[in-house]
């Protein structure tokens, strides 16, 4: 019987390259949608919802008001308290969280392609104390 080792050479070859090529380079990874001097806050609030999509993490959080939260055009709006959704961004630690949980997120807003996105979230204490009503002037 005749031995093929003129094959071994190619299939080392293929091989190697497999090894060498990342197990998901195929999927192209979402880039990072934030502008890195978009503005940011931090808000304190207890998560509603929490949906996994194909898309990434989404939660719905019930968060106190935002006073130096600027809009579009670059005014200081203010943000009451409210039920809001908020994108989690990729790779963010923290974002184990189910509703009931108290967290305080940082989030950034990008309003060149509309896109908010958590950056961090940590979980607070279960009897961390929150403010919802809306403050008289």
């Amino acid at each position: 019987m005749r031995r093929m080792t003129h094959l071994r050479p190619l299939a080392s070859i293929a091989a190697a390259a497999l090894l060498a090529f990342p197990a998901g380079a195929c999927r192209k990874e979402p880039e990072r949608r934030v502008d890195p001097s978009a503005p940011r806050y931090t808000v304190r609030g207890e998560v509603v919802q929490v949906d996994d999509t194909a898309s990434g993490r989404s939660l719905l959080v019930r968060h106190e008001a935002i006073p130096e939260f600027v809009d579009s055009s670059g005014a200081r709006v203010g943000m009451q308290a409210m039920i809001m959704p908020f994108q989690v961004g990729r790779g963010v630690e923290g974002a184990e969280v189910k509703p009931g949980d108290r967290v305080r997120l940082k989030f950034a807003v990008d309003w060149k392609v509309h896109t908010m996105e958590v950056e961090e979230i940590e979980r607070l204490p279960a009897d961390t104390a929150l403010v919802f009503e809306k403050k008289e002037r």
